[in-house]
Protein backbone atom coordinates (compact mmCIF):
# COMPACT_ATOMS: atom_id res chain seq x y z
CA UNK A 1 0.00 0.00 0.00
CA UNK A 2 2.78 2.54 0.78
CA UNK A 3 4.39 1.96 -2.66
CA UNK A 4 1.50 3.05 -4.08
CA UNK A 5 1.06 6.13 -2.55
CA UNK A 6 3.21 8.60 -5.39
CA UNK A 7 0.70 6.99 -8.08
CA UNK A 8 -2.04 7.84 -6.06
CA UNK A 9 -0.96 11.48 -5.08
CA UNK A 10 0.85 11.74 -8.80
CA UNK A 11 -3.26 11.03 -9.65
CA UNK A 12 -4.64 13.65 -7.36
CA UNK A 13 -2.37 16.02 -8.61
CA UNK A 14 -3.04 15.48 -12.45
CA UNK A 15 -6.49 15.73 -11.65
CA UNK A 16 -6.48 19.00 -9.86
CA UNK A 17 -4.35 20.61 -12.67
CA UNK A 18 -6.78 19.01 -15.44
CA UNK A 19 -9.33 21.10 -13.30
CA UNK A 20 -7.43 24.33 -13.24
CA UNK A 21 -6.70 24.10 -16.93
CA UNK A 22 -10.26 23.80 -18.05
CA UNK A 23 -11.35 26.30 -15.33
CA UNK A 24 -9.02 28.91 -17.18
CA UNK A 25 -10.27 27.87 -20.41
CA UNK A 26 -14.10 28.20 -19.77
CA UNK A 27 -13.33 31.45 -17.79
CA UNK A 28 -14.54 34.45 -20.60
CA UNK A 29 -12.03 36.38 -22.00
CA UNK A 30 -11.82 39.95 -21.00
CA UNK A 31 -14.24 42.37 -22.75
CA UNK A 32 -13.59 45.42 -25.23
CA UNK A 33 -12.61 47.43 -24.10
CA UNK A 34 -10.41 47.04 -20.55
CA UNK A 35 -8.25 50.93 -21.28
CA UNK A 36 -9.06 53.68 -23.13
CA UNK A 37 -9.51 53.84 -27.04
CA UNK A 38 -7.15 56.03 -28.88
CA UNK A 39 -8.13 57.93 -32.14
CA UNK A 40 -5.24 58.90 -34.14
CA UNK A 41 -6.95 61.77 -36.16
CA UNK A 42 -4.85 63.32 -39.93
CA UNK A 43 -6.86 67.08 -38.58
CA UNK A 44 -4.38 69.58 -36.55
CA UNK A 45 -5.88 70.30 -33.07
CA UNK A 46 -8.84 73.25 -33.69
CA UNK A 47 -9.46 72.43 -36.97
CA UNK A 48 -12.69 71.52 -38.56
CA UNK A 49 -11.91 67.61 -38.85
CA UNK A 50 -10.68 67.99 -35.13
CA UNK A 51 -13.81 69.26 -33.88
CA UNK A 52 -16.17 66.73 -35.44
CA UNK A 53 -13.89 63.69 -34.29
CA UNK A 54 -14.15 65.17 -31.28
CA UNK A 55 -17.82 65.58 -31.15
CA UNK A 56 -17.58 61.59 -32.10
CA UNK A 57 -15.07 60.83 -29.55
CA UNK A 58 -17.48 62.33 -26.59
CA UNK A 59 -20.60 60.70 -28.35
CA UNK A 60 -18.60 57.02 -28.20
CA UNK A 61 -17.95 57.09 -24.22
CA UNK A 62 -21.43 57.73 -23.67
CA UNK A 63 -22.48 55.62 -26.14
CA UNK A 64 -20.11 52.62 -24.78
CA UNK A 65 -18.69 53.49 -21.25
CA UNK A 66 -15.51 53.55 -22.66
CA UNK A 67 -13.20 56.18 -22.66
CA UNK A 68 -11.92 57.66 -26.21
CA UNK A 69 -9.49 59.97 -26.49
CA UNK A 70 -7.90 62.02 -29.49
CA UNK A 71 -3.83 62.76 -30.79
CA UNK A 72 -3.59 64.63 -33.52
CA UNK A 73 -1.00 63.73 -35.62
CA UNK A 74 -1.21 66.13 -38.76
CA UNK A 75 1.38 66.81 -41.76
CA UNK A 76 1.92 64.77 -44.64
CA UNK A 77 -1.45 65.06 -46.59
CA UNK A 78 -2.57 63.09 -43.21
CA UNK A 79 0.28 60.34 -44.25
CA UNK A 80 1.51 60.64 -40.48
CA UNK A 81 -1.27 59.55 -38.89
CA UNK A 82 -2.03 56.53 -41.28
CA UNK A 83 1.47 55.33 -41.03
CA UNK A 84 0.94 55.48 -37.16
CA UNK A 85 -1.97 53.38 -36.84
CA UNK A 86 -0.96 50.84 -39.44
CA UNK A 87 2.13 49.94 -37.42
CA UNK A 88 -0.10 50.03 -34.21
CA UNK A 89 -1.15 46.87 -32.49
CA UNK A 90 -4.28 45.03 -33.76
CA UNK A 91 -5.60 45.16 -30.62
CA UNK A 92 -9.06 47.99 -31.32
CA UNK A 93 -7.03 50.54 -29.25
CA UNK A 94 -5.33 52.78 -31.31
CA UNK A 95 -7.89 53.86 -34.25
CA UNK A 96 -7.58 56.33 -37.14
CA UNK A 97 -9.99 59.19 -37.65
CA UNK A 98 -9.48 60.60 -41.24
CA UNK A 99 -11.11 61.35 -44.29
CA UNK A 100 -10.78 59.07 -47.55
CA UNK A 101 -8.53 61.57 -49.27
CA UNK A 102 -6.14 60.91 -46.77
CA UNK A 103 -6.31 57.08 -46.47
CA UNK A 104 -7.37 55.96 -50.12
CA UNK A 105 -6.02 58.72 -52.32
CA UNK A 106 -2.37 59.95 -50.82
CA UNK A 107 -0.85 56.89 -53.16
CA UNK A 108 -1.72 59.18 -56.18
CA UNK A 109 0.67 62.05 -54.66
CA UNK A 110 2.96 60.77 -52.82
CA UNK A 111 5.52 57.98 -54.22
CA UNK A 112 6.16 55.97 -50.88
CA UNK A 113 2.89 56.03 -48.36
CA UNK A 114 4.59 53.69 -46.66
CA UNK A 115 1.06 51.67 -46.53
CA UNK A 116 -1.26 49.95 -48.98
CA UNK A 117 -4.44 50.69 -47.35
CA UNK A 118 -6.61 48.21 -48.45
CA UNK A 119 -3.68 45.32 -47.05
CA UNK A 120 -3.19 47.06 -43.82
CA UNK A 121 -6.30 48.74 -42.73
CA UNK A 122 -9.11 47.39 -41.30
CA UNK A 123 -12.66 49.35 -42.02
CA UNK A 124 -14.64 49.83 -39.28
CA UNK A 125 -17.08 52.61 -40.24
CA UNK A 126 -17.46 56.13 -42.07
CA UNK A 127 -19.49 58.93 -39.68
CA UNK A 128 -19.44 61.81 -41.82
CA UNK A 129 -19.24 63.49 -45.10
CA UNK A 130 -18.42 66.94 -46.56
CA UNK A 131 -17.89 68.55 -49.56
CA UNK A 132 -14.95 70.89 -50.21
CA UNK A 133 -15.34 74.94 -50.56
CA UNK A 134 -13.55 76.54 -52.73
CA UNK A 135 -12.43 79.79 -51.24
CA UNK A 136 -10.92 83.51 -52.07
CA UNK A 137 -8.45 86.16 -50.47
CA UNK A 138 -8.34 89.95 -50.96
CA UNK A 139 -5.79 88.68 -54.07
CA UNK A 140 -8.99 89.56 -56.40
CA UNK A 141 -12.85 91.06 -55.76
CA UNK A 142 -14.23 88.18 -57.46
CA UNK A 143 -17.97 87.17 -55.79
CA UNK A 144 -18.58 84.24 -58.53
CA UNK A 145 -16.88 81.73 -59.96
CA UNK A 146 -16.61 83.20 -63.22
CA UNK A 147 -15.66 86.28 -62.24
CA UNK A 148 -12.96 85.17 -60.36
CA UNK A 149 -11.62 83.03 -63.15
CA UNK A 150 -11.55 85.96 -65.85
CA UNK A 151 -10.02 88.25 -63.01
CA UNK A 152 -7.48 85.69 -62.71
CA UNK A 153 -6.93 85.08 -66.70
CA UNK A 154 -6.37 88.91 -67.30
CA UNK A 155 -3.73 89.38 -64.66
CA UNK A 156 -0.24 89.93 -66.02
CA UNK A 157 2.88 90.88 -63.84
CA UNK A 158 1.86 88.59 -61.01
CA UNK A 159 1.75 84.71 -60.59
CA UNK A 160 -1.13 82.65 -59.28
CA UNK A 161 -0.65 80.42 -55.88
CA UNK A 162 -3.01 77.97 -54.84
CA UNK A 163 -3.17 76.09 -51.10
CA UNK A 164 -3.06 71.97 -51.12
CA UNK A 165 -3.24 71.09 -47.48
CA UNK A 166 -4.64 67.85 -48.10
CA UNK A 167 -4.99 65.43 -50.75
CA UNK A 168 -8.39 66.48 -51.60
CA UNK A 169 -7.64 70.10 -51.61
CA UNK A 170 -4.95 69.03 -53.98
CA UNK A 171 -8.06 67.05 -55.89
CA UNK A 172 -10.26 70.70 -55.97
CA UNK A 173 -7.40 72.61 -57.28
CA UNK A 174 -6.00 70.10 -60.21
CA UNK A 175 -9.52 69.71 -61.46
CA UNK A 176 -10.51 73.01 -61.23
CA UNK A 177 -7.33 74.14 -63.05
CA UNK A 178 -7.62 71.80 -65.37
CA UNK A 179 -11.27 72.68 -66.06
CA UNK A 180 -10.84 76.44 -66.35
CA UNK A 181 -7.41 76.16 -68.19
CA UNK A 182 -5.83 78.08 -65.73
CA UNK A 183 -2.00 77.97 -64.33
CA UNK A 184 -0.50 78.05 -61.30
CA UNK A 185 2.03 77.27 -58.36
CA UNK A 186 1.43 74.60 -56.01
CA UNK A 187 2.23 75.57 -52.32
CA UNK A 188 1.99 72.64 -49.52
CA UNK A 189 0.36 73.51 -46.36
CA UNK A 190 0.02 71.19 -42.86
CA UNK A 191 -3.67 71.89 -42.77
CA UNK A 192 -6.51 73.20 -44.00
CA UNK A 193 -6.20 76.01 -41.46
CA UNK A 194 -3.22 77.25 -42.56
CA UNK A 195 -3.94 77.42 -46.12
CA UNK A 196 -7.47 79.57 -44.97
CA UNK A 197 -4.97 81.70 -43.19
CA UNK A 198 -2.64 81.86 -46.14
CA UNK A 199 -5.96 83.21 -48.51
CA UNK A 200 -6.95 85.60 -46.05
CA UNK A 201 -3.39 86.88 -45.72
CA UNK A 202 -3.12 87.66 -49.81
CA UNK A 203 -0.47 84.87 -49.99
CA UNK A 204 -2.70 82.48 -52.26
CA UNK A 205 -5.42 83.57 -54.72
CA UNK A 206 -7.53 80.57 -53.94
CA UNK A 207 -7.79 76.88 -52.21
CA UNK A 208 -10.21 73.93 -51.72
CA UNK A 209 -10.56 73.49 -47.96
CA UNK A 210 -13.27 71.67 -46.23
CA UNK A 211 -16.56 73.25 -46.05
CA UNK A 212 -16.81 73.01 -42.28
CA UNK A 213 -13.87 75.16 -42.07
CA UNK A 214 -14.68 77.04 -44.86
CA UNK A 215 -18.31 78.21 -43.73
CA UNK A 216 -17.00 79.48 -40.24
CA UNK A 217 -14.39 81.15 -42.01
CA UNK A 218 -16.64 83.37 -43.81
CA UNK A 219 -19.02 84.07 -40.75
CA UNK A 220 -15.96 85.99 -39.50
CA UNK A 221 -15.37 87.79 -42.61
CA UNK A 222 -11.50 86.08 -43.31
CA UNK A 223 -12.54 84.58 -46.83
CA UNK A 224 -14.86 84.56 -49.50
CA UNK A 225 -16.64 81.58 -50.37
CA UNK A 226 -17.30 81.16 -54.30
CA UNK A 227 -18.89 77.62 -54.55
CA UNK A 228 -18.95 74.39 -53.39
CA UNK A 229 -17.55 71.07 -54.83
CA UNK A 230 -20.69 68.99 -54.32
CA UNK A 231 -23.23 68.62 -56.81
CA UNK A 232 -26.22 69.61 -54.80
CA UNK A 233 -26.07 72.97 -52.99
CA UNK A 234 -25.19 72.39 -48.91
CA UNK A 235 -28.24 72.41 -46.29
CA UNK A 236 -26.93 75.07 -44.03
CA UNK A 237 -26.16 77.26 -46.35
CA UNK A 238 -27.89 76.69 -49.61
CA UNK A 239 -27.30 80.61 -50.98
CA UNK A 240 -23.89 79.04 -51.85
CA UNK A 241 -23.48 77.78 -55.76
CA UNK A 242 -22.03 74.45 -56.48
CA UNK A 243 -18.74 74.42 -58.59
CA UNK A 244 -20.97 72.61 -61.58
CA UNK A 245 -23.71 75.00 -61.19
CA UNK A 246 -21.23 78.08 -61.89
CA UNK A 247 -20.53 76.66 -65.01
CA UNK A 248 -17.26 74.96 -64.46
CA UNK A 249 -17.83 71.58 -65.96
CA UNK A 250 -18.64 68.09 -64.46
CA UNK A 251 -17.43 68.78 -60.93
CA UNK A 252 -18.63 66.91 -57.88
CA UNK A 253 -16.58 65.95 -54.93
CA UNK A 254 -17.70 64.98 -51.65
CA UNK A 255 -15.05 63.20 -49.01
CA UNK A 256 -16.32 60.93 -46.40
CA UNK A 257 -14.24 60.34 -42.67
CA UNK A 258 -14.43 57.47 -41.15
CA UNK A 259 -12.79 55.04 -38.89
CA UNK A 260 -10.27 52.27 -39.62
CA UNK A 261 -8.04 49.74 -37.60
CA UNK A 262 -4.85 48.00 -38.09
CA UNK A 263 -5.11 45.00 -40.25
CA UNK A 264 -5.66 41.82 -38.35
CA UNK A 265 -7.67 43.24 -35.69
CA UNK A 266 -10.00 40.83 -34.40
CA UNK A 267 -13.63 40.89 -36.22
CA UNK A 268 -15.75 40.96 -33.07
CA UNK A 269 -14.18 43.99 -32.02
CA UNK A 270 -14.45 45.77 -35.20
CA UNK A 271 -17.78 44.57 -35.22
CA UNK A 272 -18.18 46.31 -31.49
CA UNK A 273 -16.65 49.55 -32.79
CA UNK A 274 -18.65 49.90 -35.64
CA UNK A 275 -22.00 49.34 -33.97
CA UNK A 276 -21.62 52.18 -31.34
CA UNK A 277 -20.41 54.19 -34.36
CA UNK A 278 -23.02 54.03 -36.17
CA UNK A 279 -25.47 54.00 -32.95
CA UNK A 280 -23.75 57.64 -32.27
CA UNK A 281 -24.20 58.55 -36.24
CA UNK A 282 -28.10 57.44 -36.07
CA UNK A 283 -28.68 60.19 -32.82
CA UNK A 284 -30.52 63.07 -34.29
CA UNK A 285 -28.38 65.51 -32.35
CA UNK A 286 -25.52 64.03 -33.87
CA UNK A 287 -27.06 64.51 -37.34
CA UNK A 288 -27.88 68.93 -36.42
CA UNK A 289 -24.29 69.16 -34.83
CA UNK A 290 -22.96 67.80 -38.42
CA UNK A 291 -25.20 69.65 -40.42
CA UNK A 292 -24.35 73.36 -38.31
CA UNK A 293 -20.49 72.32 -39.00
CA UNK A 294 -21.38 71.83 -43.16
CA UNK A 295 -21.21 67.91 -42.72
CA UNK A 296 -23.84 65.13 -43.23
CA UNK A 297 -24.28 62.30 -40.48
CA UNK A 298 -22.96 58.89 -42.64
CA UNK A 299 -23.62 55.15 -41.90
CA UNK A 300 -22.32 51.74 -43.22
CA UNK A 301 -21.30 48.17 -41.88
CA UNK A 302 -17.78 47.05 -42.07
CA UNK A 303 -18.39 45.81 -45.51
CA UNK A 304 -20.09 48.78 -47.03
CA UNK A 305 -16.88 50.92 -45.77
CA UNK A 306 -14.83 48.25 -47.75
CA UNK A 307 -16.63 49.36 -51.29
CA UNK A 308 -16.82 52.83 -50.47
CA UNK A 309 -13.28 52.40 -50.76
CA UNK A 310 -12.79 50.48 -53.65
CA UNK A 311 -15.29 52.92 -55.40
CA UNK A 312 -13.13 55.64 -54.12
CA UNK A 313 -9.89 54.29 -55.45
CA UNK A 314 -11.84 54.10 -58.71
CA UNK A 315 -12.57 57.41 -58.90
CA UNK A 316 -8.58 58.78 -58.16
CA UNK A 317 -7.55 56.38 -60.76
CA UNK A 318 -9.95 58.81 -63.40
CA UNK A 319 -8.87 61.83 -61.60
CA UNK A 320 -5.27 60.94 -61.88
CA UNK A 321 -6.07 60.18 -65.59
CA UNK A 322 -7.79 63.44 -66.03
CA UNK A 323 -5.61 65.61 -64.63
CA UNK A 324 -1.69 64.22 -65.09
CA UNK A 325 -1.52 64.15 -61.90
CA UNK A 326 2.21 62.14 -60.35
CA UNK A 327 3.16 61.18 -57.59
CA UNK A 328 5.79 63.69 -55.63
Amino acid sequence: MKAAMPSIRAGRLALACAALVATIVAAPAAEFPERPVTLVTSAPAGGGGDVLTRYLADRLKAASGATFVIENKPGAAGNIATVAVTHARPDGYTLLAAPSSTVIANKFVIKDTGYDAMRDLAPVAPFLKVGLALIAGPSTHATTVKDFVAELKARTGRPMFYGVPTTSSLFGAQVFLTMTGLTGTRVNYKGMGDAASGVTAGELDFAFVDATLAIGQAKQGRVRILAVSSAERLAIAPELPTVKESGIGDFDYVNFWAVWAPAGTPQPVIDTLSGWINRVVALPETGRFFLSQGAEPLAATPAQLAAMMRTHNDLWVQIARTTNLEPQ
